[in-house]
């Protein structure tokens, strides 16, 4: 028995290490992933505003109302040059969450946060009418361009048989030898 209370002592003051490890592995693991994300986000635009996204979802759950309206705009600003239509969206919902919370500090109203939706949603509509409009351009390019392959075809087909359409293009020449 007292043999038995050494051993159990033994294991409750000398942890094993390996049985720490993969814990330890995965908590290393997302630290370094999290520290190299961080260490190039300011060079990549199209990391910057996910990034302003969390910080400012994270304010305002939070309760840290001061730099969210900065943050929003900074945001706002970031989406709009780049013509990020959907995080416009975005942004605007969380302006709105910012509001509703503390509307003393929020950079804008109801009404301008709504006007905002409409002329974003406007935005996107009229984008997705010229992403419409190009694809049945490129439609209508490509069928003229087969019908001139035809009409190419066909009048190669003619040269060959001597039966040509085009006027321009000789008619088939018998050679004798």
């Amino acid at each position: 028995m007292n043999s038995m209370m050494r051993r159990n002592l033994r294991s409750v003051t000398r942890p094993n290490p390996s049985s720490k490890a993969p814990s330890d592995k995965n908590y290393l693991r997302e630290l370094i992933l999290k520290v190299i994300r961080n260490y190039g986000s300011d060079s990549d635009p199209d990391a910057v505003l996910p990034e302003l996204l969390l910080n400012i979802r994270l304010l305002i759950n939070k309760g840290l109302n001061a730099q969210v309206g900065k943050l929003i705009e900074k945001a706002m600003r970031i989406a709009g040059e780049r013509e990020q239509y959907n995080e416009m969206l975005v942004i605007n919902d969380l302006l709105l969450k910012f509001y509703r919370m503390s509307p003393a500090e929020a950079p804008y109203n109801a009404w301008q946060i709504e006007q905002m939706d409409k002329d974003i949603l406007d935005r996107i509509t009229l984008t997705r009418q010229a992403l419409y409009l190009r694809t049945h351009m490129a439609e209508i390019e490509a069928r003229a361009q087969w019908r001139n392959r035809e009409r190419e075809a066909r009048d190669i087909m003619g040269v060959a048989t001597g039966m040509t359409e085009n006027p321009n293009l000789p008619r088939k020449q018998n050679f004798t030898f």
